[in-house]
């Protein structure tokens, strides 16, 4: 959007949703997902060989990070 004398600026909201409507935006999440499935199976994977007490604990971290990072997806659609 090209601005002159006459139109509004975009507010925060408007940039935010730009944002998160963007490819770059998509293309990040869409990658995310993907890192999260390829975990998810390294997960069943090696708890399949080990044991459940067995797993390492940075495996529950890294869930925990793509947990965090799909919230923040959230609450940021929601707010724009």
């Amino acid at each position: 959007i090209r601005y002159s004398m006459f139109t509004k600026p975009q507010t925060r909201r408007e940039r935010l949703a730009k944002f998160l409507s963007s490819t770059l935006f998509n293309n990040i999440i869409m990658g995310l997902i993907l890192g999260n499935a390829i975990m998810l199976g390294i997960e069943i994977d090696v708890s399949s060989q080990l044991g459940q007490n067995e797993i390492p604990v940075w495996f529950g971290l890294v869930n925990n990070v793509f947990v965090f990072i799909f919230l923040c997806e959230l609450v940021l659609k929601l707010v724009a």
